[in-house]
Parts: structure tokens; sequence; C-alpha cells
């Protein structure tokens, strides 16, 4: 599946642990049916499982792993997304609007957490008025 080249490997090793941690992510989601505690344990353990492979990650393949990091610890209400998003905000600003767009669904997600609905409002506009939303699955 990897093939290597110059020190390369295409897909990116880390795109593929990547893959396999949320397939198996919505496997235990499947199989939580419902169930909350379930549900919340394995939005955990993809969360610390992307974590541990975060700071090995290259270029692009980063920042997917870490906003789907991120959108996981949100989830399962892990005490840190909040500072992380912050940091996402900052770090993040000046990335291309293929980011930008995962970056401000984070943000959505963020507000309706916080049931801060102006910014949530602000945010879906963002969100509906990016030319790639068709793109996005």
């Amino acid at each position: 599946m990897l093939e290597h080249n110059n020190g390369m490997y295409y897909p990116s090793k880390y795109k593929v642990e990547n893959n396999r941690i949320l397939l198996s992510y919505l496997l235990e989601e499947n199989k939580a049916t419902g169930s909350r505690d379930k549900l919340l344990l394995a939005a955990q353990k993809a969360a610390t499982a992307l974590s541990k492979i975060m700071d090995n990650q290259r270029d692009e393949v980063s920042h997917v792993i870490f906003f789907n990091h991120l959108g996981l610890s949100m989830l399962c209400d892990s005490p840190t997304w909040p500072i992380e998003l912050a940091n996402a905000n900052l770090r993040l600003s000046e990335t291309d609007e293929y980011y930008q767009y995962f970056l401000h669904d984070l943000n959505f997600a963020s507000a309706l957490l916080q049931n801060d609905l102006i910014t949530a409002r602000s945010e879906l506009d963002t969100l509906k008025a990016t030319p790639h939303k068709k793109n996005v699955i």
C-alpha cells in the first residue's frame, strides 16, 4: 500500500494511520448503538491515538490530523480542546481556504457547545460562503 521514494512515503504513513484511527472510531461509534458512554469512550480513544502521531506528521497532513484530533477532543469534552482551538485560530489563520473551512467548522461547533449563537451564526455564514463546501464530505 505504501510506496517508498527517497525517504518519502505515498500516501503518507501518517495519513494511513489517521484513516485507520478514524475507521476504528466509526466502527466503535456504530457499535455504540446510541450509548453516550460508549460513544465518548470511542472518541477519547481516537483522540488519544491521534495525539500520539501529531508530532510526527509533515506538511498538510499535520493539519488534517490536528483537526481530526481537535474535533474528537471536542466530542469527548477533553479539557484541552478550548486552548487547542484558540491556538489553531492563531497559528492557522494563514492556511489556505481548504483548511480554513475545517477551522471554521470547528469554530462553529465550539460556539454551539458554548451556547454562543451569535458566533455560531457568523461561522455558519462563513461556511456557507466558502467555495470548497461543495467538495468537502
